[in-house]
């Protein structure tokens, strides 16, 4: 079934179910995952086209692209957009590419970056990558606090120490580390940057964060190399350019209407206009939680959004929650038997250092990219350290408050966990 709201009350939550009917629970854990993406606002009037997708990890993504490749708008004179160049990008231009599509594909983002390529080379025993980055005993660097971090109180200004970072980015690259390596390292200092400097580094997250994923996650050879035969054979292109609108034409294609742009993200000429056979909006998972109610396509966030039942992480990524996991109201006080891991609380992982299991110590995570397997497995242990034993007591108070059932009884109503 599908939860659609809930209530806390000091004996635990009360779940309201989409067919109407309740559920009783002690304690509530939101992890909600990935959703749809949001629909941007340039595909509003193309959102029920059945040429286009709006999220390639859709229920009928599958039906989609089978439609795409047997359908009569595969051939050499049809075109497919894919709109990004990230790793949901790369997805959709693949699964085009290996099921026969025939037209010419275009992927587009804002600067056209894409995910450095894992390679396996014999010249440098620090180069060789084979789909993962290396543990930290080949990674010496990884014993020594950053520069910039060990001058953070000599520093300036937030200019001043992003320079210091930055330099010694370029430094860390020239010995043959990777941008990953360094900021798997990196992610343990960066509650202490926000401590310093928590609205210059909310805004530089807020504006960087495309590019921060992009050096954070590489690609393994295989799926790269996917991507650049087909742009070297002419299949594909991929462009730099920030999309304005996209509107249906005559004879089911589309007009697409985008800023061409530098590396950087800055116009380098006037808006230019293209046609499409298809569009497969691939900037991957962009749900949010500062959107009007009505704009949430999630039932449950939007509910929730409608009656100020929580608080927006102030980079707007995700949801307030406290250190132990637990979901801030709207009104600012935290909830008592409500937690919350995986994406939602992305903006909290992002400035917030907790015990992790992966590696000692402790860190924050800088993208999202993290969240689905070390994020959220960080996030419940994380949750679970503080909490378990309180739960633990909760159930067993519950259960031995239960009447044992024996072979021939109907099932009675479940008591709370």
């Amino acid at each position: 079934g599908q939860v659609t709201d809930f209530t806390e009350d000091k004996g635990g939550v009360t779940l309201q179910m989409q067919d109407g009917q309740a559920m009783r629970a002690s304690q509530l854990v939101l992890a909600t995952g990935f959703k749809e993406a949001v629909r941007p606002a340039y595909a509003f009037n193309v959102r029920s086209h059945p040429n286009y997708l709006d999220y390639p990890y859709a229920e009928k993504g599958n039906t989609f692209f089978k439609r795409v490749i047997d359908g009569p708008q595969n051939t050499p004179e049809d075109s497919a957009l894919v709109i990004g160049t990230g790793l949901s990008a790369m997805d959709s231009a693949i699964r085009l590419l290996d099921n026969g599509y025939q037209g010419k594909i275009t992927m587009m983002s804002r600067r056209g970056l894409m995910h450095a390529i894992y390679r396996q080379t014999a010249d440098d025993p620090r180069e060789r990558l084979s789909g993962e980055p290396r543990s930290e005993s080949e990674l010496p660097f990884t014993r020594e606090t950053p520069q910039f971090i060990a001058n953070l109180d000599q520093h300036k200004s937030f200019d001043d120490m992003f320079q210091s970072l930055r330099k010694e980015m370029f430094q860390r690259l020239r010995e043959g580390y990777t941008t990953e390596e360094v900021l798997s390292h990196w992610e343990k200092y960066v509650p202490q940057v926000f401590a310093k400097y928590p609205d210059e580094l909310a805004e530089f997250l807020l504006k960087y964060e495309t590019a921060i994923n992009v050096m954070r996650v590489g690609t393994t050879p295989g799926l790269a190399d996917k991507i650049l035969d087909a742009a070297k054979r002419g299949q594909l292109e991929i462009i730099s350019g920030r999309i304005e609108d996209i509107l249906p034409e005559d004879g089911n294609k589309f007009s697409v209407t985008y800023r061409p742009n530098n590396r950087h993200g800055q116009r380098v000429g006037p808006d230019r206009t293209r046609t499409y056979s298809t569009v497969v909006n691939g900037i991957g998972n962009s749900t949010k939680y500062d959107l009007p109610a009505d704009e949430i396509k999630d039932e449950l966030w939007s509910n929730l959004r409608r009656k100020n039942a929580y608080t927006v992480h102030e980079l707007r990524d995700g949801v307030k929650v406290t250190e132990n996991f637990q979901l801030v109201n709207g009104d600012g006080t935290a909830y008592d038997r409500i937690t919350v891991v995986g994406t939602p609380v992305s903006g909290h992982m992002n400035v917030t250092a907790y015990p992790y299991p992966e590696k000692d110590g402790s860190g924050a995570r800088l993208g999202a990219f993290t969240l689905n397997i070390q994020g959220i497995l960080g996030g419940v242990l994380a949750m679970v350290n503080r909490q378990y034993d309180n739960m633990r007591d909760r159930q067993s108070e519950s259960v031995a408050a239960t009447p044992a059932l024996s072979a021939p009884q109907q099932r009675q109503t479940p008591q709370p966990l």
